[in-house]
């Protein structure tokens, strides 16, 4: 989306998800959406790449929240923050109807709505209303999973829920752990007594990865808890980065499909 402003460790990251006919064995199957025409079915011998953008943005690193945050000078250079990042969001959905925008983690968005002007916030909650500005996740953060308590990963996703509710009335079904370190069943056990109908994530350990590569695992249905069972099933999706970011060209497979375990 043009008009962002980047600073270090803010990301807005596309994902290129590449399939290719001729190795995954896919029939064409006709995409359908209310503002894009998107009939087109797959042509068989050409690569097909589905583009999602996304947002991911790190409430702490090697700054502080508010230097993230905030848009400075320094030496005749504007350094943006995430406040530039959600202003040109606006602006650029307002420019062209046909855009739309993923917002995640709300530790920035909360503060940057609670600096807004009334006339701005009613123009937000109207992009809300026509799906145009979209939430997933719904927490402060992208919580860890694996040494995190569950209270801790409750009250930030508390947090940010209520605030969704109270200003949009919206509640996000996608959960998006992209950058999360770990993870544990506790995950799904919350997110589907939350609701939730599917969580994604990028990160997780290289070997798990590789086999899940190899063997085409990298979606699967996740189990909560045995005790519940079937209750707390839930669809999940790894990243085949590894990462929230775009695979790179020197390592797409002989079709570009990421899982086909079929070197060049």
């Amino acid at each position: 989306m043009p008009g962002y402003v980047r600073s270090r460790r803010v990301t807005v990251a596309v994902l290129l998800l590449v399939v290719a006919c001729c190795c995954c064995h896919m029939q064409p199957v006709a995409c359908r959406s209310a503002l894009y025409n998107t009939n087109a079915t797959r042509k068989e011998g050409m690569l097909n790449v589905h583009i999602i953008s996304h947002t991911h943005n790190d409430p702490g690193w090697l700054s502080s929240f508010t230097q993230y945050h905030r848009t400075v000078t320094l030496d005749d250079h504007t350094i943006g923050g995430v406040e530039a990042i959600l202003d040109s969001v606006v602006l650029q959905l307002l420019d062209n109807p046909d855009r739309t925008f993923v917002y995640a983690d709300l530790a920035f968005f909360v503060k940057w709505w609670q600096e807004l002007h009334e006339d701005t916030k009613a123009t937000v909650r109207h992009l809300v209303q026509q799906g145009r500005f979209e939430f997933t996740g719904g927490g402060i953060v992208q919580h860890d999973e694996a040494t995190s308590h569950y209270s801790g990963m409750i009250d930030q996703m508390s947090l940010g829920m209520r605030f969704l509710q109270e200003e949009f009335g919206h509640s996000p079904k996608i959960a998006w752990q992209l950058d999360g370190f770990g993870h544990s069943n506790t995950e799904p056990l919350l997110k589907s007594m939350g609701g939730f109908e599917a969580v994604f994530f990028g990160r997780s350990d290289h070997a798990d990865m590789a086999q899940r590569k190899q063997n085409r695992s990298l979606e699967l249905i996740w189990r909560g808890s045995e005790a519940y069972g079937s209750e707390t099933d839930m669809f999940a999706s790894q990243y085949p980065t590894g990462n929230y970011g775009a695979q790179p060209a020197s390592q797409l497979r002989c079709c570009g499909c990421f899982m086909c375990g079929l070197e060049l």
